[in-house]
C-alpha cells in the first residue's frame, strides 16, 4: 500500500495492522484501499486522535480502543430479514430443493459476516416456519470477525424497535421483554456463532448453503476470489451461494457458481468444473 492510497505510511499501517492482529488475528490486507482510507479517517475523528501516530499508540496501549477501531473498520450494518425478496426467493426456490435432495442427516447453513446475528436468526425463523417438521436436523452457523458482534448474537437480545423489521408470520419466533426483543429458544437451539474469518473456517461438515452478503464489496478482487474458492471447498452437494445485491462472482470462478437468480444474487455451486 502506498502513502498516496492510505492516510499514512506503509510503516505506520504495518504497526496498526500488527496491533489489531495481536488482539483479533485480523488481516486487513484484503480490504480495498479506498475503503480503508474512509474508515481510518472516521476512526481518527471518533477516537479523537490528531494524527496516525497517536492512533497507533492508543490502539497498542488500550484494548478497548483497539476494539472500537476494529468495529469501525468492520462495518456492522444488520437487520432482520434485510432485503425481504432475497429471503422469499431462498424460501421458495433454494430450501425446498435442499430438503428434497438431502432427505436424511444434518442440513448445514453458513451465515458469513453475520454481524450481530439478525440474518442468522432470520434464516432460522424462516426454516422453522416453512419446514417445521425438519427443524431438528438444521444447523445454522453465523460467523463474524468482531468478537463483540458474536457476543451480542449469542445473547439473541435486540432493541425492541428491531421487531418492526420482522414480517408478521415470523413474529411468533420473537418476544418482547423488559430487556428487549428476545429470540425464541427454538431458534437458538439450531444456531451457533463463532468469531472467525471465512477463509480460516474449517467446518466438520460441508455447507448446503453459504450466505455471504455485503462482504465482498469491501475487498480487493484477489481476496474475493480467495473467499469464494474457500466457499467451494467447504460446500456440500447440493449447495448454494447467496451474495449481496451489488456483488458478483469473479469471472475466473464463474464455472463453479451458476446463477439461479441474478436479481437475487443466488448461485448454484458446481463442485466439478464443467
Amino acid at each position: 500500500m502506498s502513502e498516496n492510497e492510505l492516510p499514512f505510511s506503509n510503516g505506520n499501517f504495518a504497526l496498526l495492522e500488527q496491533a489489531l492482529r495481536k488482539h483479533y488475528g485480523a488481516d486487513l490486507s484484503g480490504y480495498k484501499y479506498s475503503f480503508l482510507q474512509r474508515r481510518l479517517e472516521i476512526a481518527l475523528k471518533r477516537l479523537r486522535c490528531k494524527d496516525v501516530e497517536e492512533l497507533i499508540q492508543l490502539v497498542i496501549a488500550d484494548e478497548a480502543k483497539a476494539r472500537l477501531l476494529f468495529s469501525i473498520l468492520t462495518i456492522n450494518v444488520s437487520s432482520f430479514f434485510r432485503n425481504p425478496d432475497v429471503f422469499q426467493f431462498i424460501d421458495t426456490h433454494v430450501l425446498p430443493e435442499i430438503f428434497r435432495v438431502v432427505q436424511s442427516g444434518t442440513i448445514n447453513i453458513l451465515s458469513g459476516g453475520c454481524s450481530t446475528g439478525e440474518e442468522t436468526y432470520s434464516l432460522a425463523a424462516m426454516i422453522a416456519e416453512s419446514f417445521s417438521q425438519e427443524i431438528s436436523r438444521v444447523n445454522i452457523v453465523g460467523i463474524d470477525l468482531d468478537p463483540l458482534n458474536i457476543e451480542k448474537a449469542e445473547k439473541g437480545l435486540y432493541p425492541p424497535e428491531s421487531a418492526g423489521d420482522i414480517p408478521l408470520k415470523y413474529k411468533k419466533f420473537f418476544s418482547i421483554s423488559p430487556e428487549g426483543l428476545q429470540v425464541d429458544p427454538a431458534l437458538r437451539k439450531i444456531t451457533s456463532f463463532k468469531t472467525t474469518n471465512i477463509v480460516d473456517l474449517k467446518p466438520e461438515n460441508p455447507f448446503h448453503m453459504v450466505i455471504v452478503r455485503n462482504v465482498l464489496i469491501f475487498l480487493q478482487r484477489a481476496y474475493q476470489s480467495r473467499i469464494l474458492a474457500h466457499v467451494l471447498s467447504i460446500a456440500a452437494t447440493p449447495a448454494f451461494l447467496v451474495l449481496g445485491k451489488v456483488e458478483s462472482v469473479p469471472r475466473e470462478l464463474a464455472h463453479f457458481f451458476k446463477p439461479l437468480s441474478l436479481r437475487h444474487r443466488v448461485y448454484r455451486i458446481i463442485k466439478e468444473k464443467g
